[in-house]
Order: C-alpha cells, then structure tokens, then sequence
C-alpha cells in the first residue's frame, strides 16, 4: 500500500542484509526493473543517491556492519519513462527512482537556460535541489514541473531550489500525476536519474506503486 498523508513511512529492518545493492539512483532503478516480478517486491540495499539522501541514509555499502548500525526498511514506488521521436512510438523504456529532466538545450549551451523545460519528481531532490518540495517516493504519484524560464529567471529559480521556495513560479505549471505524455514540439534531451538518456521528441512517464523495497542504515 502507498503511504497515507499523515502516516509514517518506513520501519525498522532486523533481517539479513539482502544481496542486491546499489550504489546510486540509476543503479536502484536497473535493480528495482530487473528483480519485480509476479508482484513480487525486491529488497534493495541503497548506497548513494538522490533517495539515499532523502531519507538520511548513511552509506551502507562502505561500512554495513558497523557495530550498533540500525537499517531501515521502505516501500518504493518505481517511474518508468518511454523515449520516442513520434507520439506513442516508445523507442526506449528507462525505469527511475528520483527523476527524470528534459533539456532544451544541448549540454554545452546549457548555460543558456539553467533551468530544465521538464522536471518529473519521484522524490524531493535531485543533486541537492528541492526540485519536488511536494514528491514523496511512495505516493503513487509523479511530481511535473513544465516551463521554460528565461536565463536570469531560470539562475533565480534554481537558486530558491535549494529550499524548494522556486514553487509557486507564474511561468511554470505544476501537477501530480500517476502518469503523464509529453510532445515539447522540439527535441529535449533527457536525463533520467543523472543519466543522459540522448535528445527525443516524446515522452511519457508513469508510476508503478510498491515496487520495491529499499533497505538503508540510517544515523
């Protein structure tokens, strides 16, 4: 079950530690997609990441067994994004943890617009900003964030990111979503958990609720 407003998340872990383990976003995800089946949720070791850091996991993959270590265990929800040159036309499936960013412009011109024309959060963070203030990684929902800034209001927006303050912008359009499409009438080129994934034309994304299980040592 997806977590609840006002419930709590999360509980202690006394088992064995399990054998899969990741050692950032991208790699919970690949593990996550591999390992789900029947229904069957994987228990996933998490090292480093955006989701590490959102929980306040120490990184457990360096010292598990540290004496009086304590791990806790979370239910996930995974993303999966469809990449395509045409409107329902998938040429690549990529399953995701923390989020998914669709630039308009190539990486060396990025400085033009330091603000992504399409943000998707599955949680709050991504490399330090508070893209997603309102995303939760059990939800069953997708934090959106659509808009284009221009270069001093992008700079400003990112800048308020730190604390999740660049929300409420006039300029950019806000939704929670168990999925969504995208056709941006250009191409973007896409990352999805800090991976660049090449430039597409369409997109879209969903949610599949309780996934997978996260373990992670906690302070």
């Amino acid at each position: 079950m997806t977590i609840e407003k006002g419930e709590p998340w999360g509980s202690t872990f006394d088992d064995e530690l399990p054998g899969l383990a990741a050692v950032d976003d991208a790699d919970l995800a690949r593990l996550a997609d591999e390992h789900r089946s029947g229904g069957r949720m994987p228990v996933i070791l998490v090292g480093r990441g955006d989701v590490a850091t959102t929980i306040g996991a120490d990184d457990v993959l360096l010292d598990a067994d540290a004496a009086g270590a304590r791990h806790h265990r979370y239910p996930m929800d995974l993303g999966v994004v469809s990449l395509g040159n045409r409107a329902g036309l998938a040429q690549r499936t990529v399953p995701f943890v923390a989020h998914v960013m669709g630039h308009r412009w190539p990486w060396w011109l990025r400085g033009l617009s330091p603000w992504p024309e399409l943000i998707v959060m599955n949680a709050p963070l991504a490399s330090g900003l508070r893209l997603g203030p309102r995303a939760h990684p059990n939800d069953g929902r997708l934090d959106v964030t659509v808009g284009s800034l221009p270069w001093r209001q992008g700079r400003e927006a990112k800048r308020r990111a730190a604390t999740g303050t660049h929300l409420p912008h006039p300029r950019l359009e806000v939704s929670r979503k168990g999925e969504a499409e995208f056709s941006p009438g250009r191409r973007l080129r896409v990352v999805v958990d800090g991976v660049d994934q090449g430039r597409w034309s369409w997109l879209s994304v969903s949610i599949v609720p309780d996934a997978f299980v996260l373990v992670a040592r906690v302070a």
